[in-house]
C-alpha cells in the first residue's frame, strides 16, 4: 500500500512500515497484497490495528500491525505502523489450518455499538474452501483485535444462494461498514458480494448483496435438550448491574415451535424464574416482567449491584442479549 497525498501542513500519509513516503519513494514492500486492507480503532490501547495479508505460503497468513499513536497514519519523522505484522492467533496460525480448505481471504471487523458488546469486538472473516472452490462469510470474535477465535468453525454466517444464482458459489463480506441498523431499530442490514462461479474460474459473476437479521442477534445460547426434557438452564456470572427499571432481553423462535423463555435474579424470592411472565416470539430488548407484588421493592434493594441471572430457554428458542436498565 503506498498513500502519498498530503492532509495536513506537516502531515504526510505514510506507507504501513512507517517509512514516510517523502523520506523514502520506494519503500520496501513487507505485505502481500491480493486481499483487501482493513482498520480498527482499539479504545482499550487508543491506536488503530491494520489488518493485512503477509505470506502465501503453506496457507495465506494474516497479520495485524499496530499504530504507534491515535494518529490513523504517522505524520512526517514519527514512527507510524510497526512491522512485520503479527500472525492473527486462532484464525490464521497455519498448524491449525487445512490447507486445501480453510483459507482465511481478509477479516473485516464490525463497529458501533451493534457489533460490540462488553469488550468483545466481532469480525467477518471470508473462508475459502480451495477443495470445493466456494467461500463463505464467518462470524468470530475478539478481546483485543489480536486473538480471533470462531464463533462456530465451518458455519457460514449468511447461506449461499442456490446453484446456478449469483451468490450460489462464494459469498464477500464488504470491506467497509457492511453492517447498517434498519429504520426502525430493530433489524441490522448485511452487505455482501455474491457470486456465481467457482473460485478461480473464468467468467465469474458477482453482485452486491443484502441479508437483514435481527439487531443484536450475532449468537446466541439455545437449548439442545436431551430426550424426555423440553427446557435447559443456564446460569450467567455475576456481572450485570442491574437498574430499578429491571432487565432487558432480545431472543428469537426457531422453527414452528411456540418455545417460552422465563428468566430469574439468582438468590431473590421476588425476581425468580417461577415468578416471571414467559417471553413468546422474537423482541429485540423486550422487558423482563415478573408477576410478584414486590417487584419494584426487590429491583431496588440490588440496584448497582453485580447480580447473576437464570434463564430457562426452552427447545426453538435462542437468547441473544441480556442488559440491565
Amino acid at each position: 500500500m503506498r498513500l502519498t497525498r498530503t492532509v495536513a501542513a506537516n502531515r504526510t500519509w505514510s506507507h504501513l512500515s512507517g517509512n514516510s513516503s517523502k523520506q523514502q519513494k520506494k519503500p520496501t514492500p513487507i505485505f502481500v497484497h491480493g486481499t483487501h486492507n482493513n482498520v480498527a480503532w482499539s479504545a482499550a490501547k487508543q491506536r488503530w490495528i491494520a489488518y493485512v495479508r503477509h505470506a502465501n505460503t503453506p496457507v495465506r497468513l494474516e497479520g495485524a500491525v499496530e499504530s504507534s499513536s491515535p494518529n490513523f497514519l504517522g505524520s512526517t519523522g514519527g514512527k507510524g505502523w510497526d512491522a512485520p505484522p503479527k500472525i492473527i492467533t486462532g484464525l490464521a496460525d497455519a498448524s491449525q489450518y487445512n490447507t486445501t480448505q480453510d483459507q482465511m481471504d481478509g477479516l473485516v471487523v464490525l463497529e458501533g455499538s451493534t457489533a460490540r458488546y462488553d469488550g468483545v469486538y466481532l469480525g467477518l472473516a471470508n473462508m475459502m474452501n480451495l477443495t470445493s472452490l466456494t467461500a463463505d462469510i464467518e462470524l468470530v470474535w475478539s478481546p483485543d483485535l489480536f486473538t480471533w477465535h470462531f464463533v462456530k468453525k465451518g458455519s457460514p454466517l449468511i447461506r449461499r444462494g442456490p446453484a446456478g444464482s449469483v451468490g450460489g458459489d462464494a459469498s464477500w463480506a464488504a470491506k467497509t461498514a457492511p453492517h447498517a441498523v434498519g429504520e426502525r431499530g430493530d433489524t441490522v442490514r448485511l452487505f455482501y458480494a455474491g457470486q456465481r462461479g467457482k473460485l478461480f474460474a473464468t467468467p465469474r459473476t458477482t453482485g452486491l448483496m443484502l441479508a437483514t437479521m435481527q439487531r443484536d442477534s450475532w449468537a446466541g445460547y439455545t437449548c439442545n435438550c436431551k430426550p424426555g426434557r423440553s427446557s435447559c438452564r443456564v446460569t450467567t456470572r455475576p456481572v450485570l448491574s442491574v437498574g430499578a427499571s429491571g432487565l432487558r432481553v432480545t431472543f428469537s423462535t426457531q422453527g414452528g415451535s411456540i418455545p417460552s423463555l422465563r428468566l430469574g435474579v439468582v438468590g431473590s424470592t421476588s425476581l425468580s424464574i417461577a415468578n416471571c411472565r414467559p417471553l413468546t416470539g422474537s423482541a429485540v430488548a423486550a422487558p423482563v416482567i415478573w408477576k410478584a407484588d414486590s417487584t419494584a421493592a426487590a429491583l431496588r434493594s440490588i440496584a448497582g449491584k453485580a447480580v447473576a441471572v437464570e434463564m430457562e430457554i426452552q427447545a426453538g428458542m435462542v437468547v441473544f442479549v441480556l442488559e440491565a436498565d
